[in-house]
């Protein structure tokens, strides 16, 4: 739990030194979203995993203790992260619209562009696993 907690702080101290404290908050806690829905996606089917650790510049990554069994449940768990960092960057985007700070606009822009680039499905990206999943279910 050391690592998760440190991993968390150190990222947050660190963006917070480079954009302000109220970026750097909402940059973790969408992050955390994106973590959260690939961690209800796994429980929801049975499958373990570790708590996110965060890793500045990169992002945040989940350990899974349990490999998904089927291609449904590989693209079910890996759509669930961008689906939860979306979500995050559309409230971001309506409190900006609603007369909120620039800061949760730039938020809601970088959070929208992370979550869909994650979506390619090139490498290790989310959007990755889920073409390796579509490329087993249809063999």
């Amino acid at each position: 739990m050391w690592l998760v907690i440190t991993s968390l702080l150190l990222s947050l101290a660190i963006y917070a030194a480079l954009w302000g404290p109220l970026f750097g908050l909402a940059l973790i806690g969408g992050m955390y979203a994106h973590e959260l829905g690939h961690v209800l996606a796994m429980r929801r089917r049975g499958l373990r995993t570790g708590p996110p650790i965060f890793v500045p510049f990169v992002g945040a990554v989940v350990p899974i203790r349990d490999r998904p069994r089927t291609a449904r449940d590989e693209i079910a768990v890996a759509l669930w992260g961008p689906l939860a960092g979306l979500a995050v960057a559309l409230v971001c985007g309506l409190l900006y619209l609603l007369g909120g700070s620039p800061t949760l606009g730039l938020l809601a822009l970088l959070l929208g562009a992370l979550n869909l680039v994650d979506l390619l499905p090139v490498g290790p990206l989310d959007g990755g696993r889920i073409r390796r999943a579509l490329g087993r279910r249809s063999s």
